[in-house]
Formats: structure tokens, sequence, C-alpha cells
């Protein structure tokens, strides 16, 4: 995770498109892209369409056959070989013909719908990534604002709602360990510990440091195996020392809460799994 106030000189010889591949590759949770998820509906909405009537003109041209007197013609819906292969006297080859476009049409409009599916699977970027992209774009000794007309606007606000991560580390952490990558690092790096963290090699003058998940992810789990021991115990310690029972059932209350936040915050348990260890 990169936090500071820019960003790697990533391809350092080069800029504009170049230098923005580089930067992503090297840092994949801000390879960040438009899905065009409109657009990609509206084209299978008109591959849809265009089948539609190709089907319709294959019924057309089947029923044509059936009544056309010629015998051979007359099997095409019973013989695949009649149909590809007739050889009638009135033999006409426009139905295999459209069978044959028809064939070709829902071989793309397969592909696409899967790749449409796989596409939409794709998860929303970070916003803490998404910032530091934009950074980086904007940066004079970075981006320097190469983009141009609407290709500059692409990661604006306005299209945050189309926009995927190639990345998917925003799903295997928790919300504990989101805040200590996003917020905490960025606010302990820029008050104190820039001062002992070696800058990224190349731009000891933009303040950019990279930390590696694994660390901060060793921290969070240091810490809530500390928590999960620590809870228990102060719970019983308290507990202990409460005489009134109305004050002890309050007390068990507050220590369930508590539990049920911390499984939450902590932890990636679904609702019922949270529901499930409260009750026990």
């Amino acid at each position: 995770m990169i936090v500071g106030s820019g960003c790697d000189r990533v391809s350092s010889g080069c800029d504009g498109y170049p230098k923005l591949s580089g930067f992503m590759s090297t840092y994949p949770e801000h390879a960040i892209f438009c899905g065009f998820r409109a657009l990609n509906v509206q084209n299978l909405l008109y591959m849809q369409a265009e089948i539609t009537r190709l089907e319709a003109e294959l019924q057309e041209i089947a029923i044509e056959d059936r009544h056309s007197g010629d015998e051979a013609r007359y099997l095409y819906h019973r013989s695949w070989w009649e149909l590809s292969q007739g050889t009638g006297e009135k033999y006409n080859n426009t139905q295999w013909t459209k069978v044959l476009e028809i064939r070709d049409k829902l071989e793309k409009y397969n592909a696409t719908l899967l790749q449409n599916a796989e596409v939409f699977k794709l998860q929303k970027p970070r916003g803490h990534d998404l910032r530091i992209l934009r950074k980086w774009l904007q940066a004079p000794e970075y981006g320097n604002f190469f983009l141009r007309g609407t290709e500059a606007q692409v990661w604006d606000q306005q299209n945050e709602g189309d926009l995927m991560a190639l990345s998917h580390r925003s799903n295997e952490q928790d919300i504990f360990s989101r805040w200590l990558a996003e917020s905490f690092m960025r606010y302990f790096h820029q008050s104190c510990w820039y001062r002992m963290k070696k800058p990224l090699p190349g731009d000891v003058e933009s303040g950019l440091a990279n930390y590696q998940d694994t660390h901060m992810m060793t921290a969070a789990n240091v810490i809530s195996t500390i928590l999960a021991a620590m809870l228990p115990t102060v719970c019983i310690f308290v507990l202990y020392f409460v005489k009134s029972p109305l004050a002890r059932l309050g007390a068990i209350m507050g220590f369930s809460a508590a539990f049920s936040s911390t499984l939450a915050i902590f932890t990636k348990a679904r609702r019922v799994e949270v529901f499930a260890a409260t009750a026990a």
C-alpha cells in the first residue's frame, strides 16, 4: 500500500500512457479501469435484438420450404442432411444459409454474454487507491495532466460508479484492517514515521513510501488476537466485583454488545455468525 503525498516515478524514462501503465503494473491496487457497464449492456441488447430478428426470418423461411411442394425441402425440418446438402429440383439453401448466419451471431453473443458476466463480478476500487491514482495523474512530476479531452474524465468523481479494480484486495480485509491501512498508516507516516521510513527509490523528495500489506495484516492479526484473549478475561474480572444483580445484567449486556462489535470490526464474520457467537 502506498502512503504519502505523491506517487512513484515508475518508468521515469517516458511519460503518458507508458508511464501510467508502469505505475499500475508496479502497484496493482491502482489498476483501476472503467467498466463501461451501460455500453456493454446496450451492446448485448443490440445483439439480442439482431438474433431475435434472424430467428423470426428463419421461421418464415422454414414455413416457406415446408409449403414449397418440393419433397426434399419439405424434409428440411426433419433431416439435417437434406437441409445442408439438399438435392431436390427446387432446392433452396436459404434456410441453411440463415442457420449458419445465426450460428455465427450466437457464438459472438454467448462469448460477449460470458465476458460481461465476468466483468460485472469485478469489485469497485477502494477510495484510498482511487485518490492516490488521481494524485498521480495530477502531480507535475508524475502524470502531469497528460490526459486530454474525454480521456481525462475516466477517473472523475461522476464516473466512480462505473470504475472497477483488477485487484480484489478490498474484499480480503476486515473493517479494522482497512482502517489501519488507509487511515492510521497515512496519519502515522505523515506525522512522524516519515523520518524513519525510507522513501521509494529515486523519489526522495516526494515523501512517498510503500508499506507492505502483509506487514499491516500481521499487525492487525496480532492486535485482534490480543483483544480476543483480553475481552473474556476483562468481562469475568468486572463481573466479579459487580454485586448488584441489576448492575451485573447491565454489564453483561454491555460486554455482549462489545463482543458482537468486536466480531464485526475485527473479523470478516457474516451477520448470522455474529448473532450465533453472541447468543452462545
